[in-house]
């Protein structure tokens, strides 16, 4: 004779979301744009890290900075919170001095907000 398990509502709710959506069980953290590509294509978008720098530079979130070649969030995009800036440290090759540029981080809230906009438009399926 086997028991039946049970499970209270509050347990159940996060999986059941996590199901229809497929980003609440994710951790709360920033995310950089090669990450949020991967987890796209593991959603079944047809995306990589250059097409999604391209379509947020295509739908004003981002802007490429010419002389640098760095793709910066526009202030459309840092004041709705859909993105942050973080500083990333790196040694030169001789090891003489560190290099600080900026990059991209993609909040929980833009991380929902992009998903979204892509399931509207269809886009890469």
């Amino acid at each position: 004779m086997k028991r039946k398990q049970t499970t209270p509502k509050d347990e159940t709710a996060p999986k059941a979301c996590a199901m229809c959506c497929g980003l609440c069980a994710q951790k709360q953290e920033n995310w950089t744009v090669a990450e949020l590509a991967g987890f796209m294509q593991m959603r079944g978008f047809n995306i990589g890290r250059n097409r999604l720098h391209a379509w947020l530079r295509a739908h004003g979130f981002t802007d490429r900075i010419q002389w640098k070649g760095q793709n910066l969030p526009t202030h459309k995009a840092l004041d709705a919170g859909f993105m942050v800036i973080a500083h990333v440290e790196s040694w030169n090759r001789e090891r003489d001095w560190k290099i600080t540029r900026p990059s991209i981080r993609i909040t929980p809230l833009g991380r929902t907000y992009f998903m979204g906009l892509f399931v509207q438009e269809g886009e890469g399926q």
